[in-house]
Formats: structure tokens, C-alpha cells, sequence
């Protein structure tokens, strides 16, 4: 999973494509991940309820997923028509 997520989040894969492009491939990429381990994600989602560890860890998770996206995309804000580029990234 952290082999795809820093497959995705490398700047230089990204160099001449435009951000709507890289957009469109970081949300399927991530829909595709949610898809492929949907059960393996519920399961740990009723886990979670009940043990904060489990939990803290799925959030360490969900922030480094965001932290990669972010850096790779805050970078190309002034190619946004978003009035806050970090609101839309976030």
C-alpha cells in the first residue's frame, strides 16, 4: 500500500502533466485501493471502535496518505481555480 502511495505521490511521475490529470489519477487511485481492500477496510473499521491503538493507527495512516498528496499538489495551487487551493486539496 505504501509502495502505490509513494508511486503516486512522486512530483517527477507528475512533471508534464497537467493538475486536472494528476487530480483525476490520485482520486482513482485511491477509490481503486478502497475498493480492492473494502472488506479488509471494514474490518478494521469495527476494530477501530474499540481499540484506540487500532484507531490511532488508521488515522497515522489517513494523515501520511494526506501529507503526500498535499506536498504534491500544493506546489501547482496557481494552476487552481479554487479561491483556497489548500481547502480544496484538504
Amino acid at each position: 500500500m505504501w509502495q502505490r502511495l509513494e508511486a503516486l505521490a512522486d512530483a517527477r511521475r507528475w512533471e508534464n502533466v497537467s493538475t486536472a490529470k494528476v487530480v483525476e489519477a490520485a482520486v482513482a487511485e485511491l477509490v481503486s485501493v478502497t475498493r480492492e481492500r473494502r472488506r479488509l477496510i471494514a474490518a478494521f473499521l469495527v476494530s477501530a471502535i474499540q481499540d484506540p491503538a487500532i484507531r490511532e493507527g488508521g488515522l497515522r495512516f489517513r494523515r501520511r496518505v494526506e501529507e503526500r498528496i498535499r506536498a504534491l499538489l500544493l506546489p501547482r495551487r496557481g494552476e487552481m481555480d479554487h479561491p483556497d487551493p489548500a481547502l480544496a486539496i484538504d
